[in-house]
Order: structure tokens, then C-alpha cells, then sequence
């Protein structure tokens, strides 16, 4: 489960999984983002034009109005047994391949794509970061190769909002780079990679692109 946090702790961005009736002929599970408010658990659908979205890696900036988001078309459905009620359900499938970051208002409003300017057009998002000032926000990006996304060749990134600049910080080296989190004074980034027998690395990147990486022992 992913959850994007407000800078006051108020509101929470959850990706809560939803049957959506217009996928297959008995509905199916997708994954759908809702605000809560943290304190009287209320529960908010934040809609995309689009029912057939399946949305991940939510951020939200400090204010509370606007959220960052990857979403990705479906190609199908599969059957899944759900052991705990002993149901048959459909899962939506993500087609990895069809991504696209997205920003929009809670209430709904405002949905737009976000322009990738000099990213190679067979990429797709993965995960999102946004800086703590709401300024930046730093991405792997995962190449397209035969049709399939490969994630043992990701890449980090940071697109400033404003001006639309998108810095490669990983310099052409790539890595199954799995979590990206942001230092307090949004200077750094620490990058979380996956390795053999499901261990994991841990680095250090300037987040303007300067210097070499930094492990983490």
C-alpha cells in the first residue's frame, strides 16, 4: 500500500482497491485513490475522467490541494481466489507498458498529464517522490524493451514542476531502484535498490545531479 501524507499530517492519499462494474461482466478489483482526513476517518474519491485508470504511487503537496500520481491503462482481467472469504474475483491487469503522470486536484478537478520533456518515449513511470518544498518531484523511470517494462534497468529522475527541467541523476547507470525518499532540507535523495535473495542497498544522490552516489553501509 502506498499513502502520500500532507506536510500538517491531515490528509492522507490511500490506494484502496474498488470493484469497477464496466470491467469484465462481474466487476473487478482495481486499485482507486481516496483522501482521508486523519482525524474523522472520512473517506473522499478522488475520480480520474477515465473509470479504466488503475492508479499507484500517490503524492500529495503540503497544502492538501493537489496530488501527483502514475496511472495505467488495463489490458484484461485474471481470476483470483480471495482464500479469506472464498470468493472468486477478478483482478483488473495493468498494462505496464501504458503510463502516465498525472496531477489533479482532490476534488477532481484539474487532471492533467504531466510532460516527461527529454525522457525516452518508451519509458514508464514507477515510483514518485515529491520534495518537501512541493517543488521537485523525483521518479524511476523503467525503459520499454520488447513490449515489457524491465525493471532491473530503472533510472531516477527529478522534474522541477516549474520549469519542466528533467535531471537524469543516475547518469546512465540503472538498477532495480525500488523506493525514492527525500531529505528534510530536499537537498539529497535516498535511494532504496533491490538485490539477490530479496535484499536491499541503499544510497545517497545529490538531488541537483552533482557528485557521485554515496552507499549507505
Amino acid at each position: 500500500i502506498r499513502v502520500g501524507v500532507t506536510s500538517d499530517g491531515m490528509t492522507a492519499l490511500v490506494v484502496v482497491t474498488d470493484t469497477r462494474e464496466n470491467i469484465g461482466a462481474e466487476g473487478a478489483l482495481i486499485p482507486r485513490l481516496f483522501a482521508i482526513d486523519t482525524e474523522s476517518g472520512q473517506r473522499q474519491f478522488v475520480p480520474t475522467p477515465d473509470d479504466r485508470y488503475i492508479v499507484s504511487s500517490p503524492v500529495v503537496t503540503g497544502d492538501g490541494v493537489t496530488a501527483y500520481m502514475v496511472v495505467t491503462a488495463y489490458e484484461g482481467t485474471r481470476s483470483s481466489i480471495d482464500a479469506a472469504l472464498g470468493l472468486n474475483r477478478l483482478i483488473a491487469l495493468p498494462d505496464r507498458t501504458n503510463t502516465e503522470l498525472i496531477r489533479v486536484r482532490l476534488d477532481g478537478s484539474g487532471f492533467e498529464t504531466v510532460s516527461l520533456t527529454g525522457a525516452d518515449d518508451l519509458v514508464a513511470v514507477g515510483e514518485l517522490a515529491l520534495s518537501p518544498d512541493g517543488s521537485r518531484l523525483a521518479m524511476t523511470l523503467v525503459p520499454i524493451e520488447d513490449g515489457e517494462p524491465d525493471n532491473s534497468a530503472r533510472s531516477i529522475h527529478v522534474l522541477d514542476l516549474d520549469s519542466g527541467e528533467l535531471i537524469d541523476l543516475t547518469g546512465g547507470a540503472v538498477g532495480r531502484y525500488s523506493e525514492i525518499y527525500w531529505s528534510p532540507d530536499g537537498s539529497q535523495l535516498v535511494v532504496e535498490e533491490r538485490g539477490g535473495q530479496l535484499g536491499f542497498t541503499h544510497f545517497i544522490l545529490e538531488a541537483d545531479g552533482s557528485g557521485d552516489q554515496t552507499s549507505i553501509e
